[in-house]
């Protein structure tokens, strides 16, 4: 069982690193330029992020069901899973106004995305802290 065990929390890791290693770039990039280079580049590395959150959230309800629940009744668990919601309800704001944005002509980043991919990091580097430290 302890291999199984570690090796979702293996899997719930590089989901985080591969997944969600591009929000630091996107923040940077959309803050850097009124524009990306190129948007479609931009789009397709939110969707990487997409696919990050769903590993994160499968990973992440396997571990907790490998303990037969006792990981979710901790306070950090369940507080890192709040923050975690709001990281996708920013991911779907943030894709929906790129989304938008792609369809204009000439390309023009919404305002609002710097701020969310900023925030979004924020609240992964906080995830990150209540993982590890397990405060409570």
């Amino acid at each position: 069982m302890m291999n199984a065990y570690l090796s979702l929390v293996s899997l719930h890791v590089a989901s985080a690193i591969f997944g969600l290693g591009p929000l630091g770039v996107l923040a940077v990039s959309a803050s850097r330029s009124p524009a990306p280079a190129d948007p479609e580049r931009f789009a397709r590395q939110l969707r990487i992020v997409r696919w990050g959150l769903l590993g994160m959230f499968l990973t992440g309800a396997a571990l907790i069901a490998a303990t037969h629940g006792a990981l979710g009744k901790t306070g950090w668990m369940r507080f890192s899973f709040a923050l975690f919601v709001l990281l996708g309800a920013l991911h779907g704001l943030t894709s929906r106004s790129v989304g938008r944005a792609l369809n204009q002509s000439p390309f023009a980043q919404p305002r609002s995305t710097a701020p969310m991919l900023w925030a979004m990091s924020i609240l992964v580097l906080a995830i990150t802290y209540l993982m590890e430290a397990k405060p409570w």
